[in-house]
């Protein structure tokens, strides 16, 4: 049985049906506003200073770097946050 997430914030897609969703695609979280799901990246990674870019990069505004691990994707009005899936994982 899967534990709950540590955060229960509505458009979390971590449930005990979604684990092999999110290992096929790498989905995270999902929210339809850009602001909401900053926040929740910035509380899934433990910060403060995570900032969605207008080019949709993750950029650190404390470290002044790029997240090379993660990345936002906009579609058809909802914004998702990814994990980077080497591919044949």
């Amino acid at each position: 049985m899967n534990t709950p997430p540590r955060w229960p914030h509505a458009g979390m897609l971590w449930s005990s049906n979604t684990d092999s969703v999110m290992t096929k695609n790498g989905i995270i979280a999902s929210s339809s506003s850009k602001e909401r799901l900053q926040g929740m990246i910035n509380e899934y990674l433990y910060s403060t200073a995570w900032v969605i870019m207008d080019d949709l990069r993750l950029f650190n505004s404390k470290l002044n770097k790029f997240c090379e691990n993660f990345f936002v994707e906009n579609k058809r009005g909802r914004w998702y946050f990814k994990a980077k899936i080497e591919k044949g994982e």
